[in-house]
């Protein structure tokens, strides 16, 4: 599988990863590493209802670029 990574201010240039040239010790620490990382980010206060607030303004801008790759 090919993992595609670019920043907001890189698009159109672009990254690629073969995630399964990655040893799965080195895949699973990093998944420890995110999850640590999210539950430290809403342990800040007020940060559960910012990202409920920001949630579904992404879901949507998702929906529509879903839709526009299908035309």
């Amino acid at each position: 599988m090919m993992l595609n990574l670019c920043r907001k201010e890189d698009r159109g240039v672009r990254g690629n990863i073969d995630v399964d040239s990655i040893p799965d010790f080195q895949k699973n620490a990093l998944a420890d590493m995110a999850l640590e990382i999210t539950r430290a980010c809403f342990e800040i206060p007020g940060m559960e209802e910012r990202y409920q607030q920001w949630l579904p303004g992404y879901l949507e801008r998702r929906r529509q670029r879903e839709a526009e790759g299908r035309r």
